[in-house]
């Protein structure tokens, strides 16, 4: 399967954690990875270390839009984004001289065959290489989309955790609400991940006890990011109302990497979902009268999938 990834990796773990999975899986051909919201060079200079330390060296980075569309609303930045995973200034250098948009464009379009495009972040990116070239959708053959809140309800329900899940929680379409509009009405094959799946799937105390003690050089990077990352998660979900026990490295991105080449970890139902800003968010509500427009997960085997998650990561 050809790849390409656009990512806002660097702050929350799962970013990295996404694309250590996508470079360590030979089901994938990484094609491209972009980079998106903030410090986007920053970003872009992890995303080639992760790379370059999962045997990926040659997977070219660009690094995209730093503020959304209407250059308004508030990206999520805490201040650890490289610690952990960059040791010097020049580490993850160099990364693509052009701008993350042009760079998706010419990327796809020359790639042989069509390409999966998984966007794991704000999609600013995406929207633009769509506005600025229309023709780059007849070479994606899906859009697989972590983001979205279909079920709010659904979390406690599914997996017992009692987190209530609101709208507002949902970071990476409500973040470029107008972006998320563009791409979802270009009419691509869409399957959506939505955060109240995503937030059903962490790993343990023993699996990161296991990438610690596992030695790689990879995974010894990544379990330093994941100590950095849970005081700052534990703080924000505390911003949220809910328990600060419930900080953990969620696994967001994987999930939605893996999705995109192996079905078995969720159950994916054909959905019509409607996308409005409802309150200044972005909301993708369900439809049901309609003709399906998407596929949506609905539920997540999350013991397999982590399961599938670390078998790679640990992989020698």
């Amino acid at each position: 399967m050809k790849m390409f990834i656009d990512t806002d990796i660097g702050t929350d773990i799962d970013d990295s954690l996404a694309l250590a999975l996508a470079a360590r899986s030979p089901e994938i051909e990484l094609t491209g990875v972009t980079t998106v919201t903030g410090d986007t060079a920053l970003r872009a200079r992890i995303a080639r270390k992760i790379l370059s330390l999962a045997g990926k060296d040659d997977v070219p980075v660009a690094a995209g839009c730093g503020t959304n569309l209407m250059q308004t609303k508030f990206h999520l930045t805490q201040g650890n984004e490289g610690k952990g995973i960059l040791d010097t200034d020049s580490d993850g250098l160099p990364y693509h001289a052009g701008h993350a948009v042009d760079f998706m464009i010419e990327q796809i379009k020359k790639t042989s065959g069509k390409t999966t495009l998984v966007t794991i972040g704000p999609v600013t990116n995406v929207a633009l290489a769509i506005l600025k070239e229309p023709d780059i959708i007849k070479h994606i053959e899906k859009l697989v989309v972590m983001g979205g809140c279909v079920y709010p309800e659904w979390l406690s329900q599914q997996s017992g955790v009692p987190l209530e899940i609101t709208p507002r929680m949902e970071y990476n379409l409500c973040t470029d609400p107008e972006a998320a509009e563009i791409v979802f009405k270009a009419g691509m094959p869409t399957v959506l991940v939505p955060v109240e799946v995503t937030l059903q799937t962490w790993l343990n105390n023993d699996e990161q006890t296991r990438l610690r003690n596992f030695g790689s050089t990879l995974t010894q990077k990544l379990i330093a990011a994941i100590d950095i990352w849970i005081p700052l998660i534990r703080k924000i979900m505390v911003g949220y109302g809910m328990p600060g026990e419930f900080a953990r490295p969620y696994l967001h991105d994987p999930l939605t990497v893996a999705v995109a080449f192996e079905r078995r970890f969720v159950k994916l139902e054909p959905m019509h979902i409607r996308v409005a800003q409802i309150g200044k968010m972005l909301r993708t509500l369900k439809e049901p009268d309609k003709k399906p427009n998407m596929e949506v997960a609905v539920s997540v085997d999350a013991d397999a999938f982590r399961a599938f998650f670390m078998d790679r990561i640990c992989k020698a």
